[in-house]
């Protein structure tokens, strides 16, 4: 069966109405994608294509109140987030929303999420699934975003299929109290083309669109997963300041966690500024701060 004849089998009308008008490969690819994102001050206010997309799309479940078009898109997230913590029933729907949107791309990971009983139990399983390397939840979702800088941005299907757990995930790493943040140093390694490495030069400020885990252990930061993005033969190591006051200082998901990595993993978005890098043979180091917000 195809993913379109999936979700209307299981009656996921929503879902399966997205899957006719998009692109429906589901095939785990590995995409060529700069992780480096110029900053500019119009991203900070208005946020990237697929997280708005997605509220626009679900706008009954996420936010059925009217929206002010004067807040940024990180005032709208918490105001959602706060109504989930406030309602007895929005959870709910957003759990179930989820758990249709992301049946397509992984059944196992959707059953589970539909399953939590109580509120805390299903934002642990939101965190969760994102460190199980075993469904490509973590690959899906992170191409989707790094996808947005795409010119004339058009998310695809698995884009929009993975839109409500981005925002869902989103929302628990800038605002779920119990994520504590970490202001200490943090370290990610990845293997960057060149093209992409030479973007990393001293002074320049970028963003990361996707979620990005590092850990406070530079031995665990070698074995986070890289299957999207930019691949190459340099072997880069990100050593990253977190001191700034900044509501996208890395969340600590220690707890939550498949694996024991020390995990701190930064919201989409963050901003970040190059203050050093070295070059020895076809190992780098380059040093970061996190930028204040």
């Amino acid at each position: 069966m195809t993913a379109e004849q999936i979700a209307g089998e299981y009656g996921y009308t929503d879902v399966q109405k997205v899957l006719s008008e998009h692109n429906t490969n589901f095939e785990v690819v590995d995409e060529e994608i700069d992780t480096f994102q110029p900053w500019h001050i119009d991203i900070e206010r208005k946020g990237f294509g697929l997280i708005p997309i997605t509220l626009a799309a679900y706008k009954n479940t996420f936010h059925p109140k009217m929206i002010d078009p004067r807040k940024s898109i990180v005032s709208v997230l918490r105001d959602i987030f706060n109504d989930l913590n406030t309602s007895p029933t929005r959870w709910i729907e957003v759990r179930d929303k989820i758990s249709d949107s992301i049946y397509v791309v992984c059944a196992k990971s959707a059953e589970t999420v539909k399953e939590c009983s109580y509120r805390e139990g299903f934002y642990k399983q939101i965190i969760y699934a994102y460190t199980e390397e075993a469904t490509y939840l973590y690959t899906y979702m992170n191409t989707a975003l790094r996808r947005q800088r795409e010119c004339d941005y058009k998310p695809s299907a698995i884009d929009l299929a993975m839109g409500p757990y981005v925002v869902m995930y989103q929302m628990l790493l800038l605002f779920w109290d119990d994520l504590s943040r970490d202001n200490t140093k943090t370290y990610r390694q990845m293997k960057l083309n060149e093209n992409d490495l030479e973007k990393y030069q001293v002074g320049v400020q970028f963003i990361w669109l996707a979620f990005v885990s590092s850990s406070v252990n530079p031995e665990k930061a070698k074995s986070f997963p890289t299957y999207t993005g930019a691949t190459g033969e340099n072997t880069t190591t990100f050593i990253i300041d977190n001191t700034a006051k900044s509501s996208y200082q890395p969340r600590d998901i220690e707890h939550y966690a498949r694996y024991p990595e020390n995990e701190r993993v930064y919201p989409a978005g963050a901003k970040f500024e190059v203050t050093k890098r070295s070059r020895k043979g076809a190992s780098i180091s380059v040093e970061l701060k996190l930028l204040s917000s």
